[in-house]
């Protein structure tokens, strides 16, 4: 089971990124959102990633209508990591395309988005409200 959190904010879960160029790796909090069709990085993680800038300016780009208003993407190919508590390897999403969020005034704090590409590959979500904990149960990668 890939262990989460519940706070105030919604459902958030960790994972260890790559973007497919790189060999660093950062840890990022997603939070959950049933409502994204992909998996999208805000500013605040991007520069986690340490991702070149003209790396980013020679990326393909897609824009995005959301509920905050319309945002370009830069798309970068990458790993997404999760620990799981049933293994002792981690559950990998390799070749993801990953959103990353050109920087705006609106979207300097807002949490990175994990959206249905990854949620898709989830069976169950368990929820314990008394200890603030939600667990993911992957049916595989």
């Amino acid at each position: 089971m890939i262990a989460g959190k519940v706070t105030e904010e919604g459902y958030f879960v960790a994972a260890s990124v790559r973007i497919g160029f790189s060999s660093r790796t950062a840890a990022i909090d997603f939070h959950v959102d049933t409502g994204a069709a992909v998996t999208a990085i805000y500013p605040k993680d991007a520069t986690l990633l340490s991702i070149p800038e003209s790396v980013l300016r020679n990326a393909e780009t897609e824009s995005f209508q959301g509920i905050g208003g319309s945002s370009i993407y830069r798309l970068l190919k990458g790993t997404l990591l999760f620990s799981d508590a049933a293994s002792p390897e981690p559950i990998r999403y390799a070749d993801v395309t990953l959103h990353i969020a050109e920087p705006t005034d609106d979207n300097a704090e807002i949490p990175s988005l994990l959206g249905r590409d990854i949620l898709n590959h989830w069976r169950t979500w368990q929820i314990d409200p008394d200890s603030d904990a939600i667990g993911f149960v992957p049916s595989g990668p």
